[in-house]
């Protein structure tokens, strides 16, 4: 008998199971391609293992020819590339604003805080997105919550600039 879930734990669990090429090639040509690498490696070790018996017939047993590395790699699961896109969207706009008032930041993370974000965990993305920080670093990209990275994108979208509030 199958459990009963929620929505929120079907999609959590469907964005994690469903996957999504992000190569960046065609798919049908990704399929072609793993074809051919699979005929490819089935054809050298037939080629190998033909060489080693034309060779030495008696102790080609002993040394058993070796199948080419080749591999397929799966594709990234849907959460990721969803969460990807929605980083770079966030990033793009929040680079928009910075440009336009280099002290967006401070007050970005003060709306997080009123809108329920933990203080530390406000301050902790804030530092992470300086823009010194950003390019270069040798922490890695940014990694930020999804829930935190949705609300921070709506702030960005909906705060007014500085010359707006104080009308």
């Amino acid at each position: 008998m199958s459990r009963e879930r929620s929505p929120q734990v079907k999609k959590a669990r469907s964005l994690a199971r469903d996957r999504r090429n992000t190569y960046g090639e065609c798919p049908t040509s990704a399929r072609r391609s793993i074809r051919r690498r699979k005929r490819w490696s089935h054809h050298k070790l037939r080629q190998e293992t033909r060489r080693e018996l034309e060779r030495e017939p008696l102790e080609a047993s002993a040394s058993a020819p070796q199948r080419p590395h080749w591999r397929k790699w799966p594709d990234e699961p849907l959460g990721e590339v969803l969460h990807r896109r929605r980083l770079r969207r966030f990033l793009n706009d929040l680079g928009d604003r910075i440009a336009a008032e280099p002290s967006f930041l401070e007050r970005l993370a003060r709306a997080a805080v009123e809108h329920g974000m933990a203080e530390r965990e406000a301050r902790i993305i804030v530092n992470q997105l300086q823009p010194g920080s950003m390019l270069g670093s040798r922490r890695g990209p940014i990694r930020i919550a999804d829930e935190a990275l949705r609300l921070l994108h709506q702030l960005v979208r909906r705060l007014p600039s500085a010359g707006e509030r104080s009308r």
